[in-house]
């Protein structure tokens, strides 16, 4: 299931270039072909900085994914999502763990191009669709 304009756009330039994820991939300089994927149901967001390559590797036209990205997630201001558990109110967590583990996560941090608190809530998401596809709702 593909959510959100943006990612609409994706998956349908993704579908219209004939190419397979994996070679998307490659094209993009992206490491796994899962990212690509992910791009494409919405999960991630592609980078406003890779609209070039991925236009480049699909034929989509950049200008108008930059224009359904920005209308999409750039109004310049924070917004409150009106999704359950989230709110506009910001929290900090300390965390002690191995430094193998911290270092790892500032890596994905900074290969997925994104803040520590963008992948947190990302990591928590896939955790809880993980759940609901094995069919445990407790948490």
């Amino acid at each position: 299931m593909t959510e959100g304009m943006t990612a609409n756009f994706i998956d349908l330039a993704i579908q219209q270039s004939g190419k397979s994820d994996e070679e998307i991939s490659v094209a993009m300089n992206y490491s796994r072909p899962n990212i690509v994927k992910m791009l494409r149901v919405g999960a991630i967001r592609l980078p406003l900085d890779r609209i070039a390559d991925f236009a480049a590797a699909t034929g989509a036209n950049a200008y108008e994914l930059l224009e359904l990205s920005l209308e999409e997630f750039g109004s310049g201001k924070p917004r409150v999502r009106d999704l359950p558990g989230h709110s506009a109110v910001e929290g900090s967590v300390n965390i002690r763990a191995p430094m193998e583990v911290c270092e790892r996560f500032k890596a994905l941090c900074s290969a997925e191009r994104r803040t520590q608190g963008q992948m947190l809530e990302r990591l928590l998401m896939m955790h809880d669709r993980h759940l609901a596809d094995a069919g445990d709702t407790d948490l």
